[in-house]
């Protein structure tokens, strides 16, 4: 889904309004860049050390929105392998 410019600009100000902060903003960008960034790696099933791994986020973060993602229903555990449990996208 992709804003109209005047969408935008409409959010912005509205923002401005409310105060919401740049570092709050800038938190919420790269939670939602981890997140994808997770999602896209676990196409096939993957432990969180592995993923870790691969998108060159620390372990203890990647477990983190894994959780998260498996709470909102957008990934599932596949099985356990070893130590680890694999996940993968819904």
């Amino acid at each position: 889904m992709s804003l109209s410019a005047e969408t935008k600009e409409k959010l912005k100000r509205a923002r401005e309004l409310r105060g919401v902060s740049p570092e709050l903003l800038a938190r919420q960008k790269e939670n939602i860049r981890i997140q994808k960034a997770i999602l896209e790696g676990a196409l096939e099933p993957i432990s969180v050390p592995d993923l870790a791994q691969n998108t060159g986020i620390s372990s203890e973060i990647v477990f983190w929105h894994v959780n998260a993602l498996r709470k909102y229903d957008k990934m599932v555990d596949v099985k356990k392998s070893g130590d680890y449990w694999l996940y993968k996208k819904k």
